[in-house]
């Protein structure tokens, strides 16, 4: 016999088990008698404890806000759950043109591509610079100097730096990685570069900005391509921060970034440390840096 269907090891209603079942976080919550928020079938002897969980990207809770529910049913019940495959095979629905639309008009731009995660695009990017140059040289394996130059700040996230590994496989672009923010060794990368096809992407895992003006001030001088990475727009930021504030005004406690870290020494003490945590109500996942912010 295998574990209870709620996950529970003395639970009664148990199912079979073709192999070894790895445990969830759901394993270390109690048995008793509550039902699931979510409307899950729950045992008899079920409970459940309310946790917070720190790894989500709801930031401002509009997954459960009642309007966006509202809008998420009458979709649902209007057009279905989606055109039931990717879009590469079975095209877009209305609903999907239509976003892209309202996006390209909020951002002041001819059009806009959705795609499923924000992964996939910054590989889609990336990959796509490199098939660019593939195809301007017909076929022909790029000379250096035909290749595109890639400054990548050495703290972009890990779908950026996987796109650019990519487009360097491809032979079709060159890569040059520059301090966090550092516009110094950035300017000592470009003047040293004789390639004419330049871009610049910049990104942060430190949940900080890009200082703007020196990297205008580049561009204008250097004439490169600029993408900015920016997953975090500024009113969620702003929010974020506030949140940071209150924080600092409880501890007393400075803070220069919207980030809070905490570090713990060994991964063994990371995962009593989350334990300890779940016990008292938090759900906090012992994880390895970079963290995502």
């Amino acid at each position: 016999m295998g574990q209870g269907v709620c996950g529970g090891r003395n639970c009664r209603e148990h199912v079979s088990e073709v192999g070894p079942r790895r445990p969830s976080s759901g394993d270390d919550a109690d048995c008793g008698n509550q039902e699931v928020d979510n409307g899950a079938r729950a045992c008899s002897n079920q409970k459940f404890k309310k946790l917070l969980l720190f790894s989500g990207n709801d930031y401002l809770s509009l997954s459960s806000h009642t309007t966006v529910s509202k809008a998420a049913s009458k979709a649902a019940l209007t057009h279905g759950m989606g055109p039931r495959g990717s879009a590469l095979i079975c095209g877009y629905i209305n609903y999907h043109r239509l976003l892209e639309s309202f996006l390209a008009d909020l951002k002041n731009k001819e059009d806009c591509l959705l795609c499923p995660t924000g992964f996939s695009a910054n590989m889609a990017v990336m990959t796509t610079l490199g098939n660019v140059v593939s195809l301007l040289a017909a076929g022909i394996k790029p000379l250096k100097d035909e290749r595109v130059a890639i400054f990548s700040n050495v703290l972009n996230h890990a779908s950026i730096i996987d796109g650019i590994h990519l487009a360097d496989r491809q032979g079709s672009a060159e890569v040059f990685v520059y301090s966090h923010c550092d516009m110094s060794h950035l300017n000592a990368l470009l003047s040293n570069c004789t390639m004419k096809k330049n871009v610049v992407v910049t990104d942060s895992m430190d949940g900080d900005y890009v200082p703007m003006c020196e990297l205008a001030k580049l561009k204008k001088r250097y004439g490169f391509l600029v993408f900015i990475v920016a997953k975090k727009e500024t009113w969620r930021r702003r929010a974020i921060w506030n949140l940071v504030q209150g924080f600092h005004a409880l501890t007393g406690i400075p803070v220069t970034s919207p980030i809070i870290s905490l570090v713990v020494g060994s991964e063994e003490k990371a995962l009593q440390a989350r334990w300890y945590l779940l016990k008292s109500g938090f759900h906090v996942t012992a994880i390895r840096p970079p963290t995502v912010p």
